[in-house]
């Protein structure tokens, strides 16, 4: 889900245009409020703003309105344009036309995968521009795994350089303590991996990579080693892991690729687009 702080600011701001003195902390307030729209519930963010931020309860009701709507598409909100004359402000112009712009640049995602909610807002005032969150489908109410935003000078406060960024956070122990609650990490070894994709030099990166890719789309987990060193490292790691497959990409042009059973103790040619494994029961989840 994404957003956009100057759009978004520029609407809180119209709406409490009439509170006086204060209005600096009360439109941060504001902005704060609706941040935890989903901690805390509407019912509280609408108390909070009519109470704290002395905004008019008719207005708050226009706010909310505005806020909680989902915009799919960039000429959803085109609808927002019809606001231009009460939100006067070049930033309310320049927040919807990024916004649009962002929703366009990833139209060719799936349906639904990526859209625009003005109550995203993250709660750090250095956020400038774009800000998103992320959750799981179907399990929104476990919160946000993955999130950030654009902030446009926050790297002068530690060079002297005017330098604009992009930041994102992913939430680890929130999706591994999730996974861990669907059952989708097996405990019964040490590593996740169904298979250590080895990698015989970095000259070879490339056909190692491809290979691993080649079987997670078929459903196998798949880990890449991480250098390129001595291909017996590299099963000692598998082996220590609990790893029950290594996997071992050409080592030239004109070589096959092979699979080490690491129960078996044997090895064979194969092929990434075809290979199954022959003990099922050392897979989980595999296609």
């Amino acid at each position: 889900r994404i957003s956009n702080r100057k759009l978004f600011s520029s609407i809180v701001f119209s709406y409490m245009s009439d509170v006086g003195v204060g209005f600096e902390e009360r439109s941060s307030k504001a902005i704060n409020l609706i941040d935890k729209l989903e901690k805390i519930g509407s019912d509280a963010v609408r108390k909070g703003l009519v109470e704290e931020c002395l905004i008019k309860p008719d207005k708050v009701d226009d706010l909310m309105l505005l806020v909680t709507k989902k915009y799919k598409t960039a000429e959803d909100l085109d609808i927002l344009r019809e606001y231009e004359d009460l939100f006067v402000s070049v930033k309310f112009m320049e927040g919807l036309d990024e916004l649009q712009k962002v929703l366009k640049l990833l139209s060719h995602l799936p349906e639904g995968a990526v859209v625009a909610d003005l109550s995203i807002v993250r709660g750090l005032d250095y956020y400038t521009g774009t800000v998103y969150e992320t959750t799981f489908i179907g399990n929104e109410g476990y919160g946000s795994i993955c999130s950030g935003g654009r902030y446009d000078d926050l790297a002068s406060s530690y060079i002297n350089k005017k330098l604009p960024g992009v930041g994102i956070s992913i939430g680890f122990s929130r999706l591994f303590a999730y996974m861990l609650e669907q059952g989708k990490l097996p405990l019964n070894r040490k590593s996740p991996a169904d298979i250590l994709m080895a990698l015989p030099s970095e000259e070879r990166r490339a056909a190692a990579n491809e290979a691993a890719q080649t079987l997670r789309k078929r459903g196998y987990k798949v880990e890449l080693f991480h250098s390129g060193t001595k291909i017996g490292k590299q099963i000692a790691y598998a082996e220590k892991k609990g790893i029950p497959y290594v996997w071992f990409p050409p080592f030239d042009e004109d070589g096959k690729h092979e699979i080490k059973d690491m129960n078996a103790q044997t090895q064979t040619e194969a092929d990434p687009a075809t290979w199954t494994a022959a003990d099922k029961g050392q897979i989980n989840n595999a296609a």
